[in-house]
């Protein structure tokens, strides 16, 4: 499937044809040849997710029939429902951020090629996408909510960042903030063109690397199991068309391997920072956040009988910092690989979140990688 994947996938379709002369298709989806790198980033977490986690969460994602991973050697493999030849009721399903406009960069080769649906680019969906998103994610963290049996399993250290929340891991972390640090200082990321006052920002963020202070905002924050990569180009959403409009059923969330243990919010903050236009943002985060996340997520922990219960304020804040702080991070990376459009992109998406929240070198933290 040439363009499926993301950067390190390889996907097939698979297509069965049954003795009764029935025909279908599945998706087979496993890493590229080189094993050595997927292993080095721990890549398999995707397939060990899928047949240890899956079924609690099925609602949200694709149907899956066989899934093994080997952190060791590098290797996975994972057969799911092929969502893109279903048609349930007259629904199919679309990636969901076909719908975020040419304004997003996943869109930019297919609105120069003419691909796109008009109805895609007039962003009259946005609203209803993200708060079917946003609702997937307080099915998520709602789900694992400050679990402490998942966050002791040491079977699970497969999970990104699982041993920190132990108080162990420190060399592992310590190469991720060095690996950004490396990238800043080596000057193979262009930043020319970009606001002095931002870039002392990013820098104030850098050099507030510490493992111990890590270690204390972790264990005096709620955690979660958190996607990750949580952007609209990871979900397909079902749809079916009416005259001229598009009518949406279900989200499914795709491409888990950077699962782990992290910020339930911090996902929502990097969903709208990645690909959210900027004027729809200002106009609809706050009001979107707070009743297609947080409600939606209060409800589930009532109904779970979890006592305590976090704070509008308390969600709040880690969606703006979690966002911010974790764009920090990612955007030092992509920088150094993106070309320079893209990477121009995410920093005014970075930069304008930033200001327009208050952010600034006394109150950001260091980077959450």
């Amino acid at each position: 499937m040439k363009g499926a994947g993301g950067n390190s996938g390889v996907m097939n379709r698979l297509m069965v044809t049954y003795n009764n002369g029935l025909t279908t298709s599945y998706i087979l989806k496993v890493n590229s040849e080189r094993t050595e790198q997927a292993a080095a980033l721990g890549l398999p977490r995707e397939a060990l997710f899928y047949e240890q986690f899956a079924r609690k969460i099925q609602n949200i994602v694709p149907r899956t029939f066989y899934s093994e991973g080997n952190m060791k050697a590098g290797t996975k493999a994972i057969v799911l429902e092929d969502l893109s030849v279903l048609n349930r009721d007259g629904y199919d399903y679309a990636q969901l951020g076909l719908y975020f406009t040419a304004h997003s960069p996943l869109n930019w080769e297919k609105t120069q090629k003419g691909e796109m649906d008009p109805l895609m680019l007039s962003g009259d969906k946005i609203e209803e996408l993200m708060s079917k998103a946003f609702e997937c994610g307080a099915d998520l963290h709602a789900t694992y909510w400050n679990d402490a049996a998942m966050a002791q399993d040491k079977d699970l250290d497969w999970l990104r960042g699982h041993d920190w929340y132990r108080g162990e891991g420190k060399d592992t972390w310590q190469a991720s903030q060095s690996l950004v640090h490396n990238i800043w200082k080596s000057g193979t990321m262009s930043i020319s063109g970009w606001d002095s006052k931002f870039v002392s920002l990013l820098e104030a963020s850098l050099t507030k690397v510490n493992w111990d202070d890590f270690q204390n905002r972790i264990h005096n924050t709620a955690f979660t199991l958190v996607h990750g990569d949580f952007h609209p180009g990871n979900f397909m959403v079902a749809r079916k068309k009416d005259s001229n409009k598009v009518i949406f059923g279900d989200v499914k969330l795709m491409d888990w391997e950077v699962v782990g243990i992290g910020c339930g919010p911090q996902d929502m903050g990097q969903f709208v920072i990645s690909h959210v236009p900027l004027e729809t943002r200002r106009k609809l985060e706050k009001q979107v956040f707070r009743e297609a996340y947080y409600d939606k997520l209060v409800e589930k922990l009532k109904a779970k009988n979890v006592e305590k219960l976090p704070t509008f304020e308390e969600c709040w804040h880690e969606y703006v910092y979690g966002g911010v702080e974790r764009w920090v991070w990612l955007l030092v990376i992509c920088n150094s690989i993106f070309p320079k459009p893209a990477g121009d992109y995410f920093y005014n998406q970075v930069k304008d979140f930033a200001n327009d929240h208050g952010v600034n070198i006394e109150t950001i933290g260091m980077p959450r990688a």
